[in-house]
């Protein structure tokens, strides 16, 4: 076969197949457009269905949350506090042992007896203080949980309805439409959105879950810090923790204050994009007030 005919035949060969490996190619694009359309829209729906049972648990348990106090009295709380209570009673008892003992046969001065029989009276105070721990607690918690439901009663109906409205255009529905078109185009663009929302959801559900687990904290410690705040010394640390445990109780009223206020603003604007600004910066305020609380109201102890 001449030269010139091998390179027909060659080229009878090749075009074919050429045509073949750029259809497929042309097909496998349009595969993996679809395949990327597929998994936009598998991204989207799994994304709203979750943002949906976050957005239902904040309408039907913050309220809830935001009411609970820990029980001082709980068997496995007063387990930890029991055990406080014998430590620090013990201190107590061999400090009374110890002052009884320097008064009848130590004290060779009418000061050093006057000033031992002056320490007795405060031992004797904090120790029956550090035996009541648990029973401190408990009106305190009551008159916290009485202040919270009274100012939530002041609002006829559900408050998260008003903040988060369903029906309407709110918040989280209004950064979930944007995440659903920005995802069509550009997933990285629409993870702020998603972002935004699981953030507006997630921050005041957070917030009064560390409130409760922070009382929680300071009902089981409060012998401890009771006994450290009436021992000198240690005088600023029992201060320290004595002040967080009334300012952490605290927040449930605070908070249900802010909720309502929110709440009562909200409910004279009409629908527009200012109300859906406004119920944001509502949201975001029950996140600041309870660190406003905690942060700011300190030192009001002797």
């Amino acid at each position: 076969m001449k030269p010139k005919q091998k390179i027909i035949v060659t080229g009878l060969i090749l075009f074919p197949l050429s045509q073949t490996v750029l259809a497929f190619i042309g097909g496998a694009g349009y595969v993996s457009e679809l395949l990327d359309l597929i998994s936009r829209s598998m991204f989207s729906e799994i994304n709203k269905n979750s943002l949906d049972s976050l957005k239902d648990l904040y309408h039907n348990r913050f309220i809830q949350i935001l009411e609970m106090n820990p029980d001082p009295f709980h068997p496995e709380l007063l387990g930890i506090t029991n055990f406080l209570i014998y430590v620090m009673g013990s201190l107590y008892i061999s400090a009374i042992i110890v002052i009884g003992l320097y008064l009848m046969f130590f004290s060779g001065s009418p000061v050093g007896r006057a000033r031992a029989k002056s320490m007795l009276p405060h031992v004797v105070m904090g120790m029956v203080l550090v035996l009541l721990a648990p029973h401190l607690m408990n009106p305190l918690l009551y008159i916290s949980g009485s202040l919270t439901s009274s100012v939530l009663s002041l609002w006829h109906g559900d408050p998260m309805q008003v903040l988060n409205p369903e029906g309407e255009m709110n918040p989280i529905d209004y950064f979930m439409s944007k995440f659903q078109d920005f995802s069509w185009f550009s997933l990285e663009a629409s993870i702020a959105f998603l972002f935004l929302a699981l953030l507006i959801l997630s921050l005041p559900l957070i917030i009064i879950s560390i409130r409760y687990l922070a009382v929680t904290l300071f009902t089981m410690i409060l012998p401890l810090t009771i006994f450290l705040y009436l021992f000198l010394p240690t005088r600023g640390i029992g201060r320290l923790l004595l002040e967080q445990t009334l300012l952490w109780t605290s927040v449930q009223v605070t908070e249900s204050v802010a909720l309502i206020s929110v709440v009562a603003i909200i409910s004279l604007l009409p629908y527009n994009e200012l109300k859906i600004i406004i119920e944001i910066a509502g949201i975001l305020m029950l996140v600041v007030v309870p660190l406003i609380t905690v942060s700011f109201f300190k030192n009001f102890l002797p």
